[in-house]
């Protein structure tokens, strides 16, 4: 994945500014931007912007428009993001007696585990775990959030028990790596539909702004990568007609 960024790094080089967290967003009456970066009063100007943070983190920047009218933003920022935890459990092939011949699994809450589920990452990937070992990546939390904020040894002994049962697993891992993220995957409940409305609406309001992310039209890399092109195409056509 990092390939993807690195690529466009290169390609934007001097012109990408890495940890400018962005404190304000105006729009001018001839219809560019000033964008104000945290800690300084001067901003700087764009023709347009496109905001792709996590919903959540718009709750830190003030969004004006060319009336000097502030934007609403919290029916966005509002969105419930809870937290998830990520387990890589690496075992010894001997270990395993399931074939692990497919992507992964997903287990629906009626089954009531610990884990929502498990990719195969060493089937999928090649060179992901050492010779004669595997690689299980499983997710904690999210519809359980308690489950993701756990103490790390607690997580792994629950996901090692849940992958006994369903995997015929025997024994403990031989090498675990964790991570949390407090505010991961966005949840597009009942009612979402008026969010994305009220983002659109602030869009109409705003030529030349867009707002994107995951919280917006599908949450997978596909959903988002579609979704910034067709965001850069409209931005160039409004640009340059």
């Amino acid at each position: 994945m990092q390939t993807l960024t690195d690529t466009m790094a290169r390609q934007l080089g001097d012109d990408l500014h890495l940890s400018a967290r962005v404190a304000r967003i105006a729009q001018l009456e001839r219809g560019d931007f000033h964008v104000w970066l945290h800690g300084e009063e001067q901003p700087q100007r764009f023709d347009a912007v496109i905001c792709c943070t996590k919903a959540c983190a718009l709750a830190r920047i003030h969004i004006e428009d060319a009336r000097r009218e502030p934007q609403d933003l919290s029916p966005i920022f509002n969105i419930p993001h809870p937290p998830m935890a990520m387990l890589a459990l690496g075992f010894r092939r001997s270990q395993v007696a399931h074939a692990l011949d497919g992507f992964g699994m997903l287990i629906p809450s009626r089954e009531h585990r610990d884990i929502l589920g498990a990719v195969f990452a060493s089937t999928i990937f090649s060179e992901r775990a050492p010779r004669d070992h595997v690689l299980l990546v499983c997710f904690m939390g999210g519809r359980q959030p308690h489950m993701a904020l756990l103490p790390e040894e607690q997580k792994i002994t629950r996901a090692t028990s849940d992958l006994s049962q369903l995997l015929g697993i025997q024994g403990p891992p031989v090498y675990t790596r964790t991570r949390v993220w407090q505010d991961s995957i966005p949840q597009y409940e009942i009612g979402h539909g008026r969010i994305l409305q009220h983002a659109a609406r602030i869009e109409d309001r705003m030529p030349g702004l867009r707002l994107l992310g995951n919280w917006r039209d599908g949450i997978s890399v596909a959903d988002v990568v579609q979704k910034a092109s067709a965001a850069a195409d409209h931005i160039h056509r409004l640009l340059y007609p």
